[in-house]
């Protein structure tokens, strides 16, 4: 699996927005953007994605920006690659709704493979808070 530089931002947003010393202290994504020295425009449709999968919240106003909508503790790796990616895809016949379109489903030796590697690789995410993520003290999850 790929994981996109659109994807890759939002981590790199995410962390920063858990990192503010007052969870409700919005932080603006132009000062971030000129900080990081990132592209504003691209930050935007990230924050977009991101505040529709409902994992931070804008504040309008002068002093406005983004902020999380739920602890750092409760937002996973999982959803904020959801949130950019969509649903998880390792191959073509390993994602929903595309396994009956394959020529060689009935035959196939290797699919179950590949939905069982996909499995193993949601539940990674899944358990991986932003938290987690964020602390000195992570350590390797076992599955």
């Amino acid at each position: 699996m790929y994981i996109s530089k659109q994807t890759d931002y939002a981590m790199f947003l995410m962390a920063a927005l858990a990192q503010q010393k007052d969870g409700d202290d919005p932080l603006s994504l132009s000062g971030f953007a000129e900080a990081e020295e990132l592209s504003f425009f691209f930050l935007q449709r990230i924050a977009r994605k991101l505040r529709t999968a409902g994992l931070v919240r804008g504040v309008e106003g002068r002093n406005g920006g983004y902020c999380l909508k739920r602890p750092a503790a409760e937002i996973t790796l999982g959803d904020i690659i959801r949130a950019m990616e969509g649903t998880l895809r390792v191959t073509d016949c390993a994602t929903e709704g595309t396994v009956k379109k394959c020529p060689r489903y009935d035959r196939c030796r290797v699919q179950k493979t590949w939905c069982e590697l996909k499995m193993h690789i949601a539940a990674f995410y899944d358990q991986l808070t932003l938290e987690d993520i964020l602390s000195s003290e992570h350590k390797p999850i076992t599955l």
